[in-house]
């Protein structure tokens, strides 16, 4: 990958290098990024994770007796309607990320490689040019 630290609308670049010394065909790739929520429900330290998929792209897989080195872009939007909040982690709660890349082999099982990210809390558009900050002052009474 090209970093580990987003934020949400730019676009993860993985570097893809695959050697498929089979005799079976790679038939795709795909990359997932999925948002991993943690709660905590019970003071004794029990915790429950929801995962949701929040996007993903298919890529073309690799020929027996191949090798294939790529780049595969996966841009950081929900197709799902809601947001990439951002990633954070407390006592009660956490909001985690990762990219699957994902290689589907048939009659066997899938190799899946998990990349932990970040997402950073979109910036703040600049203020426009006749915007002015003023200072409250307050006098000791």
């Amino acid at each position: 990958m090209d970093k580990s630290v987003y934020f949400p609308g730019e676009t993860a670049q993985i570097q893809c290098s695959v050697t498929n010394g089979s005799t079976v065909e790679i038939t795709a790739m795909r990359c997932k990024l999925y948002q991993d929520i943690t709660v905590k429900i019970t003071k004794e330290g029990s915790y429950r994770t929801f995962t949701k998929l929040m996007c993903e792209s298919a890529f073309p897989g690799v020929p027996p007796d191949t090798s294939l080195s790529q780049p595969q872009p996966l841009t950081l939007i929900s197709t799902s309607n809601s947001h990439l909040q951002p990633t954070t982690k407390s006592d009660l709660t956490a909001c985690a990320y990762r990219i699957d890349v994902e290689c589907d082999i048939p009659w066997c099982p899938d190799i899946r490689l998990h990349l932990p990210i970040n997402i950073l809390a979109p910036e703040l558009p600049n203020p426009s040019a006749g915007w002015v900050l003023e200072e409250c002052s307050r006098s000791a009474s």
